[in-house]
């Protein structure tokens, strides 16, 4: 069995790899919400059981998830192959009632989210920081407004000055490592009050703003200078060569060679 684990705020994600060949055991039981994802694999046959009750259950599917609420006791029995599964853990005060225990029930956003969570544990760069707790966040919201009754963090609005200095600050570190943290001192908020404020105030996400913006500067670079793309990558915050052209294109449509050469420079 091997595992991998990220946490952001009050969301945390576990990713596991194990061989069911043999009929394996799983307990969950836990202070925080524990929301249970099937990322790849085959699980031939499972039984289930909540505060040691037998509960009929069906191999989670595509989009499904089996959520467990705060002190609840889940137990699994399953055989099958070499499975890839997530468990999301959600604060308690995210507020999912005790009667909110679903085992295989179809929610597609939550899967996906968790899915990109477990995508982004083994990347290292700011801009994954700063998605992780974008994508972290709005699961945790929609944890609590599908399950639960808590009423959404407030965030101030942000200022003109705010603004400013915040556009300010990305604008003259593209080059550099860009934290959420260092994003929500600049304005006295917390991370999570910083991407609703954010949100309101630029229409995106820190981090598809920083990429956007390191995506502008390097549009400039390719067609005002000669840099070489492995220069204009450490300049734009790009970990490399290969990093900037699969971002580039990604957004752009075409390589930054391609973008140049149809710029002549």
């Amino acid at each position: 069995m091997t595992s991998a684990a990220g946490r952001w705020g009050a969301v945390q994600v576990r990713v596991v790899q194990e061989h069911v060949g043999v009929r394996t055991d799983w307990t969950v039981r836990d202070d925080n919400h524990v929301v249970i994802a099937h990322l790849h694999g085959s699980v031939r046959d499972i039984e289930t059981e909540v505060d040691g009750v037998g509960a009929a259950v069906a191999p989670l599917g595509a989009d499904e998830v089996s959520l467990v609420p705060a002190g609840r006791r889940y137990r699994a029995q399953a055989t099958g192959g070499l499975i890839r599964y997530a468990e999301l853990r959600v604060a308690p005060d995210a507020g999912m009632h005790d009667s909110g225990v679903r085992l295989g029930h179809r929610d597609a956003f939550l899967h996906r989210s968790i899915q990109r969570l477990a995508d982004l544990i083994a990347r290292t760069d700011d801009v994954a920081g700063m998605a992780g707790h974008s994508v972290s966040h709005a699961a945790y919201l929609h944890v609590h407004e599908s399950y639960g009754a808590v009423a959404e963090p407030h965030a101030p609005a942000l200022s003109a000055r705010e603004i400013r200095r915040l556009r300010s600050y990305i604008r003259t570190r593209l080059d550099a490592f860009i934290t959420l943290t260092t994003l929500s001192d600049l304005v006295g908020l917390t991370t999570h009050q910083l991407l609703i404020a954010f949100r309101q105030a630029f229409g995106t996400t820190p981090a598809q703003y920083v990429i956007a913006q390191r995506l502008e500067r390097a549009r400039w670079l390719l067609t005002h200078t000669a840099y070489d793309i492995s220069t204009i990558a450490a300049a734009t915050g790009f970990a490399s060569h290969s990093h900037l052209t699969t971002t580039f294109k990604r957004h752009v449509g075409v390589t930054p060679a391609t973008f140049r050469l149809g710029r002549g420079v």
